[in-house]
């Protein structure tokens, strides 16, 4: 399992990022290794993994134990730079600033950016789009009608002035590679001639949500040739989330939790799950990084709960109930050293969900109807001072499975450590973004 953590990890190689990303992979480990690059640290991915992407199977919650372990590895408190607090020194309510905004996941079954979503071709079978690449006759040839209704990637490579459109340096050859490399990954390894359905790049969508700006108007560029082209809402939130998804193998992340690959978790003999990545998020390492993060308007993404699809979601705001505050007693067996009280918490995280592309910005009301919310209920063990020296979830209570967040924001430098011949441009498509968010 490839890991990474702000401060904790050495950032790869160039030739090592190009090799975890490159659609054109030598051999089926060479893919796998992209792929589980990608999904430790998104959710819906965008290619085939175990069980595909954004998504593969989780082990259940795991149930308190009887004896207190200290969170290790990915729970650690370290891993995002943090240090312990009292229990109430973050506010009780807290929101970013900016609302993230919602987008697609662009799945990887229908070509990712590569869709010509206006099409009305909802398939979820990645055979249905394998339609001819433009060549360089037919481009020439578009009519306005038709460049309007093109994929993001077709449009960005007109725009460009690209006539070769099969190649994986043009953004619709480096779609159609990924996408028929998901497809044979899945042949090879699962007998199956399909992409599931839930695989794509929520993870470059919850942070391009997070960090841009809500592109809300179309915007009318012209090719070297003098060629009109419309990008709209839904193109341009397309073409910002690929590349908040493709720079990630050149960066460290911050991230709290993982994912795990065992289907069902061993567990010790206290009943705590013995391997660290499968534990999900510590409860003392949630509360800290809520008073640390969203409470101060740093935003992170996470995945609601252990389950057998992982889907990245930008967190908006939360809000904490204080309860049953009270002397620790010999009945709660598995307190960490130094616990003399305990208080039971509820905590609603805010989060934002996927919405499909459009012509036309969403108005406030309908951004608002995409802010859904989850409730963890956790007790957290403190010390004399009231500062937080552990905790535990409660029994029925859902689990978030990780935590996340980049120590950096794209460059193109950072796009070309990917791959030399790396097709998009974070400069130029962050023109398309500032001119369609526009003032107001």
């Amino acid at each position: 399992m490839i890991k990474r953590a702000l401060l904790c990890r050495k950032k790869p190689t160039h030739e090592a990022a190009v090799r975890r990303l490159d659609p054109a992979f030598a051999s089926k480990e060479d893919f796998m290794l992209g792929v589980r690059f990608r999904r430790l640290i998104c959710g819906i991915l965008a290619a085939p993994l175990l069980l595909a992407t954004a998504c593969h199977t989780h082990g259940e919650p795991a149930t308190a134990p009887t004896s207190y372990e200290p969170p290790q590895g990915d729970n650690s408190l370290h891993w995002w730079g943090l240090e312990s607090i009292k229990y109430d020194a973050l506010p009780t309510k807290a929101f970013l600033p900016k609302m993230p905004w919602p987008g697609d996941y662009w799945a990887t079954a229908r070509g990712g950016i590569g869709h010509r979503w206006q099409h009305s071709n909802a398939s979820m079978d990645y055979k249905d789009h394998l339609y001819p690449l433009l060549t360089p006759g037919e481009i020439a040839a578009l009519s306005p009608a038709v460049i309007d209704k093109l994929s993001p990637a077709e449009k960005y490579d007109l725009w460009l002035g690209r006539t070769d459109l099969g190649s994986v340096a043009s953004a619709t050859g480096y779609q159609r590679d990924f996408m028929l490399a998901s497809a044979r990954y899945n042949r090879e390894t699962f007998n199956r001639d399909e992409i599931p359905g839930w695989t794509g790049i929520c993870n470059g969508w919850s942070l391009a949500a997070m960090f841009e700006p809500y592109p809300k108007k179309a915007v009318k560029v012209k090719s070297p040739a003098g060629v009109e082209v419309t990008f709209y809402p839904g193109d341009i939130q397309a073409l910002v989330s690929q590349v908040y998804f493709d720079y990630q193998p050149t960066i460290n992340v911050a991230r709290l939790g993982a994912l795990c690959d065992e289907p069902v978790p061993a567990r010790n003999a206290n009943g705590r799950i013995i391997s660290p990545v499968c534990r999900d998020v510590n409860p003392m390492s949630f509360h800290v990084a809520l008073g640390k993060y969203l409470a101060v308007g740093r935003p992170f993404v996470f995945d609601v709960e252990p389950r057998a699809e992982t889907w990245n979601q930008p967190v908006y705001g939360y809000e904490l109930e204080f309860k049953n505050k009270r002397k620790l007693t010999s009945d709660y067996a598995h307190a960490a050293p130094g616990t003399v009280s305990l208080v039971d918490v509820q905590a609603k995280l805010h989060y934002i969900v996927e919405a499909a592309p459009t012509t036309f910005g969403l108005s406030e009301q309908q951004i608002k109807g995409k802010v859904k919310s989850v409730t963890y209920s956790y007790t957290l063990e403190l010390d004399n001072a009231e500062k937080i020296v552990g905790g535990e979830w409660a029994k029925q209570s859902s689990i978030p499975d990780f935590l996340w967040r980049p120590d950096e924001l794209p460059t193109d430098a950072l796009l070309k450590a990917v791959r030399a011949d790396y097709p998009l441009s974070y400069t130029r498509i962050k023109e398309l973004v500032t001119a369609s968010a526009g003032s107001n």
